[in-house]
């Protein structure tokens, strides 16, 4: 958790965008990686579903709930990476 002092440095921009220093937006990379890996996997996953074996001409799945059943999934079943510590502090 950050210092009063860390947060005091902080300018407005970096309060309002994204609740971290802009020197530290690079950190976000990895998450924000995995998190559009996630969603592309979510989303094919629910096409395949719905279309291929159910055989509906659109799928009844949410590629939104496949998403946060398959990051519970992924989130408790290993340990993050060094890397991804400020995405975890950042939510």
């Amino acid at each position: 958790m950050e210092s009063k002092k860390e947060t005091q440095r902080q300018s407005s921009w970096d309060i309002n965008l994204f609740g971290v220093a802009i020197r530290d937006l690079s950190k976000l990379l990895p998450g924000v990686i995995a998190v559009s890996v996630l969603a592309w996997i979510s989303i094919w996953i629910s096409e395949f579903i719905g279309l291929q074996l159910l055989g509906f001409e659109k799928s009844p799945v949410s590629p939104v709930m496949l998403a946060i059943i398959l990051g519970l999934l992924i989130g408790g079943s290993f340990r993050y990476h060094r890397g991804l510590s400020l995405v975890y502090t950042f939510t």
